[in-house]
């Protein structure tokens, strides 16, 4: 009975008779499950071939490694080094030998071509090779070597010449196959094994549910005090299993010889995992670190002195971060344990304070805005911008360096990540972050998973504001008059016809759910609020910058908001814009004209505008 060992291996027994190579590519390097008299083994994939061929009497396996050599497997054991075997009439192989690839083709073709008995039947040895990390056999598959080639095409060969071998014990005629085991399809060459049928190319997936579970149910006593657990032994494989999506079942192992090391309970496991991921073995998660809810608690004090006349969003971010806190993000769902801790998708006019929200959220879960990490999505506008974003596929240009989003992420696990007008990047783009919203992790061009458990996404959008039309003219959908209503009923509008009819992706609007967060215009009043900060930092940059003081006088002060907040369409990016040109730049003009101010007081007395031009008068004191 086979019904749960690994795909590939059934593949193989059952494709002998007609195949002669199998191309293994994707999860080489994992230990795989293994079913025998209804005992279900994890083992290696060199363990799980000699169980499977030792059935149909192949004697032996010859394992090549591009770096250690031959060495050859029989009766489910390594033959020591220099120790001898023969494979092939004529042929003795020694383990722990070095051949060239030339040679190493030579054994190929000797151990898949048995001589003929005279009767048309092949009754010589029955063998089978394993190419271990073939990935390694050339430098470059665009560029062999000679030798390289040679060998490749060499093997392409012998899969069609090839002859299949009866044994004494079986009716049966099986080939001596060549089994390869490479990291990515496109790690030999792309010709070789195109239009020859004797080749076969099977991906080895990562572990299934059902796999990961038995491997909890063998491991899970590593637990420290498994006593205290085992009456609920199978609850606590489920979790175990749930928490180990998207890792190999070696990756499993390890986790539990570190739960055994460093004598960790079941309260702690889900962090041991998630670092284990994340590449930080830290069990004290910065998402449990002291201090974090008071934090939290204080945030909306803080953060509304940052971001102004947003207080339903600001209310509505706490308390998905509340959310994110308790681990509760997607607990409705099986998977939860991978995803992302939690996903804020802003919306609303420019300038209102969605970035600074995010920046604020950033400081408020992980107490410094070092793990604020930022990408501004109009420059992945274009369809090969994945490539930049996630890395390139193999054989493209840039495929070794890796991703922009998969390098930050791995390198600051815990982190807020902002994905800044999210409308502008490329539809292909939204795919990848449709499998982050739900999985929790992307796989990058080389082919390693990056693991999204420990961040907060967040996107920001403007979509629901304005429409651009073919004719390249723009309309403005909702102006700062409108009710807060009317902007969240229109923004919300906006959303669903841009994901669900424009980009015909309804299943990332699902997902988004009710993590949506709309932010009104800007009001005149806080315009005004604003306004005043605003020009306090000019007045501490001057300080800073020239040892004077900075003042304005009551009717520059009057006409300097009257210009700053005549549109608020631009909200708080439109007023800065403002102050720059009425203020800013002709207070540099009259700085710069000025031999010395240093300790004395610069008095902006009134703001005149020629030409489209504004202009200062100043006092100086």
């Amino acid at each position: 009975m086979m019904s749960r060992t690994v795909k590939y291996a059934k593949e193989i027994k059952r494709l002998l008779p007609i195949r002669q190579q199998f191309i293994l590519s994707g999860n080489v390097d994992d230990q795989h499950i293994y079913e025998e008299d209804n005992v279900a083994k994890v083992l290696h994939m060199d363990a799980i071939l000699w169980n499977m061929l030792e059935n149909e009497k192949y004697e032996c396996i010859v394992k090549y490694n591009p770096v250690n050599g031959i060495s050859i497997l029989i009766d489910g054991k390594y033959l020591k080094k220099d120790e001898k075997l023969e494979v092939a009439d004529g042929l003795e192989l020694t383990s722990g030998s070095k051949p060239s690839l030339q040679e190493f083709a030579s054994y190929i073709k000797q151990i898949v071509l048995q001589e003929d008995d005279g009767y048309g039947t092949y009754t010589k040895h029955r063998v089978a090779i394993l190419i271990e990390y073939a990935s390694r056999i050339s430098r470059s598959v665009d560029s062999l070597s000679e030798e390289e080639y040679n060998f490749f095409r060499s093997c392409d060969q012998l899969a069609r010449d090839a002859r299949r071998i009866k044994n004494e014990e079986l009716a049966n005629k099986l080939y001596n196959p060549v089994i390869w085991c490479v990291q990515n399809r496109f790690d030999i060459p792309v010709w070789y094994g195109a239009g020859n049928n004797r080749i076969v190319f099977q991906e080895v997936e990562k572990p299934s549910h059902e796999s990961r579970s038995i491997v909890a149910d063998l491991y899970i006593k590593h637990i420290h005090n498994y006593e205290n657990y085992k009456d609920n032994h199978s609850q606590y494989v489920n979790i175990f299993a749930g928490l180990s999506e998207g890792l190999k079942l070696q990756d499993m192992i390890d986790i539990m010889t570190l739960v055994r090391d460093q004598k960790i309970g079941m309260d702690d496991l889900d962090d041991a995992a998630r670092g284990y991921k994340t590449g930080n073995q830290d069990v004290n998660s910065p998402w449990r670190a002291n201090g974090l809810k008071e934090r939290v608690d204080n945030a909306k004090e803080r953060i509304s002195s940052r971001v102004k006349g947003q207080p339903a969003a600001i209310e509505l971010s706490l308390d998905i971060l509340k959310r994110s806190i308790m681990g509760l993000t997607g607990a409705q769902t099986s998977s939860s344990g991978s995803r992302p801790r939690g996903v804020l998708f802003l919306a609303g006019p420019t300038g209102v304070g969605k970035t600074e929200l995010a920046k604020s959220l950033t400081q408020s879960i992980f107490g410094s805005q070092d793990a604020y990490i930022r990408f501004d999505m109009s420059e992945f506008a274009s369809e090969h911008s994945e490539a930049r974003l996630i890395g390139a596929p193999p054989g493209y240009v840039g495929y070794e360096s890796g991703g922009e989003l998969t390098k930050a992420v791995r390198s600051k696990p815990f982190s807020l990540i902002l994905f800044d007008e999210i409308e502008k990047a490329h539809p292909k783009i939204l795919d990848k972050f449709l499998q982050i919203l739900e999985d929790g992790r992307i796989t990058d061009g080389l082919g390693d998973t990056v693991f999204f458990s420990e961040s907060i996404i967040v996107f920001t959008s403007n979509l629901g504001i304005s429409k651009r039309h073919r004719d390249g003219t723009t309309e403005q959908l909702v102006h700062p008059q409108n009710t807060y209503e009317e902007v969240r009923e229109n923004v919300l509008k906006g959303i669903e016809e841009h994901f669900t009819n424009e980009l015909r992706r309804p299943e990332i609007l699902n997902r988004l759910g009710d993590n949506i967060v709309v932010f009104n215009f800007i009001q005149k009043d806080v315009a005004i609020e604003i306004f005043e900060i605003m020009v306090n930092n000019i007045k501490r940059r001057v300080k800073d910058e020239h040892r004077a003081k900075l003042e304005l006088s009551e009717g520059a002060r009057n006409t300097l908001i009257a210009i700053s907040t005549s549109d608020l369409k631009n909200g708080g990016r439109g007023i800065g814009s403002k102050l720059e040109s009425s203020l800013v730049n002709p207070l540099a003009r009259k700085l710069f004209e000025l031999e010395s101010f240093k300790d004395q007081t610069i008095i902006v007395d009134a703001i005149t505008m020629s030409d489209n031009v504004y202009s200062i008068k100043i006092s100086v004191s």
